[in-house]
């Protein structure tokens, strides 16, 4: 049956197709869904690599960076127990220091002379 051509009102029937829709214009092959499958794959499998490759960088990192702070640790030690030798030996002077002048305001007194010298 021929359509009229000057028929406006009447719209045309859809037509339904029975199954499943395809995929575009031209549907893939058995051997094309085979390679994309295994290129998916391969990717997975290319990304599980890389991810447990920048884990053992971010290891090494992480390992260099103790034995840096190691080393760091060690010289705040050695640098500790030089300033600690040193307040030793400043307390040592102070201490002598402080006997000496009790030792000259004792003669001082002993003479009966006046022991304030910050006058």
């Amino acid at each position: 049956m021929a359509k009229d051509p000057h028929e406006q009102v009447t719209k045309d029937l859809p037509i339904k197709r029975r199954g499943r829709p395809s995929l575009g214009d031209a549907p893939m092959t058995p051997a094309e869904k085979q390679k994309a499958y295994r290129d998916r794959q391969s990717l997975k499998k290319s990304n599980v690599t890389d991810c447990r490759h920048n884990h053992i960088e971010q290891i090494n990192d992480y390992a260099n960076a103790l034995i840096s702070m190691g080393d760091l640790l060690n010289k705040c030690q050695s640098d500790l127990a030089a300033c600690t030798r040193e307040l030793s030996l400043t307390l040592d002077e102070r201490t002598k220091a402080f006997k000496a002048i009790q030792v000259l305001t004792d003669r001082l007194s002993a003479a009966g002379l006046s022991t304030e010298y910050r006058s």
